[in-house]
């Protein structure tokens, strides 16, 4: 460490002992331990003031590398958690797979009997000619019931056509988990040296942990020094964010207020807004430069991502309007999630299951 000339390094030896490095007008440049504290008490420091500063020095070396552990240990947790709330929304979208004969069955119901339901009912009372019973079923009062049975029969096929993606999420989710696991438990095993973390902070880095979470970990290059508020959780974000093949990012708003607070206060007048055309759905924004343009690629894979979270989830093909966010505005006393937008362009994007996977395999839950 380089110091100004003049400059001059007091050592107080002992087991409440004190390093000063100060200037040549006698001025505090640097005090270990900070602001007077006291060392570990296990720590007897020599009187030999040469001694007594490499004793210091370990001192220090050593509680910022079991500080390190300690973050790391709490970053690959974190990974952990959220890996495990993944797998388990995915189990959630298949078992509703097993909802696909019933819907089917209802869409016929409501096919073969739609001539006795009175026009602008809300609900059909149909009868269930396996069991004998009846089966209620919700209207759309503004449309004519036969024409409405095609509902259950779409809503059953996205069902099945969204199997696929959903088991091989859940298998890669799995993969992942079992990696963090391993990596958990090699952090707790570990000793606390930088030759040992740092291979470990890598292994975390690779497995989908922030560098922003690994830079309280003493990542290379970072410090080990906890930031003013360090050890609250972060506010949350309304919005998840992916990556493109090309890592730019993509932010989904993860629901309908989130969706507002993404497109107001987040995404800024010249970034990219998208959103599956004419159903409900998240709202998507692509940051870019100033100036800059989207890349088809990252326009595809946003769009793809519009369209999955979107009501149009499942279906092969699926129209996604995008404009600049300066377009879009939302009304006063408007819905949540509810906005206009002028200078629309459309694409219709074609769902491919292996863009649609490795996409979702890039969450960063926030």
């Amino acid at each position: 460490m380089g110091s100004s000339p003049g400059a001059r390094l007091e050592l107080a030896p002992g087991r409440r002992g004190e390093a000063r490095l100060l200037d040549a007008a006698g001025h505090l440049i640097l005090r270990w331990p900070p602001q007077g504290g006291a060392p570990p008490a296990a720590v007897a420091y020599p009187a030999d003031p040469l001694a007594a500063g490499a004793a210091l020095v370990e001192a220090s070396d050593d509680a910022a590398a079991g500080q390190e552990k300690a973050a790391l240990a709490r970053a690959v947790k974190a990974r952990r958690a959220a890996l495990e709330r993944r797998a388990e929304a995915v189990r959630g979208d298949l078992g509703r797979l097993g909802s696909v004969a019933r819907l089917q069955k209802t869409g016929q119901l409501l096919l073969a009997q739609a001539a006795r339901v009175p026009r602008g009912a809300a609900k059909a009372l149909l009868d269930d000619w396996e069991t004998g019973g009846k089966i209620e079923v919700a209207l759309d009062p503004s449309r004519p019931a036969k024409a409405q049975a095609e509902v259950f029969f779409a809503k059953a096929r996205r069902y099945q056509r969204g199997e696929a993606v959903m088991r091989a999420r859940l298998a890669e989710t799995e993969r992942a988990l079992s990696a963090i696991a391993a990596l958990e438990a090699d952090v707790a095993a570990a000793e606390a040296r930088p030759e040992s973390l740092d291979p470990l902070a890598q292994r975390a880095r690779s497995l989908g942990v922030s560098r922003a979470e690994l830079a309280g970990a003493g990542e290379p290059g970072t410090s080990g020094a906890r930031a003013p508020g360090a050890g609250r959780p972060a506010p949350r974000r309304p919005f998840h964010a992916y990556r493109s093949a090309s890592g730019a990012a993509i932010l989904v708003g993860r629901g309908a207020e989130d969706n507002d607070a993404l497109t107001t206060k987040h995404a800024r007048p010249h970034d990219l807004w998208l959103h599956a055309k004419g159903v409900t759905g998240s709202h998507v924004v692509v940051p870019l430069a100033k100036g800059a343009s989207c890349p088809a690629d990252v326009l595809v894979d946003a769009a793809t991502l519009a369209a999955h979270f979107s009501d149009a989830r499942g279906e092969a093909v699926c129209e996604v309007s995008y404009v600049q966010r300066r377009y879009v505005r939302k009304p006063r006393g408007a819905a949540p999630g509810a906005v206009v937008f002028d200078r629309e362009k459309v694409i219709a994007v074609r769902i491919e299951g292996d863009r649609l996977s490795r996409l979702l395999a890039t969450k960063d839950e926030g």
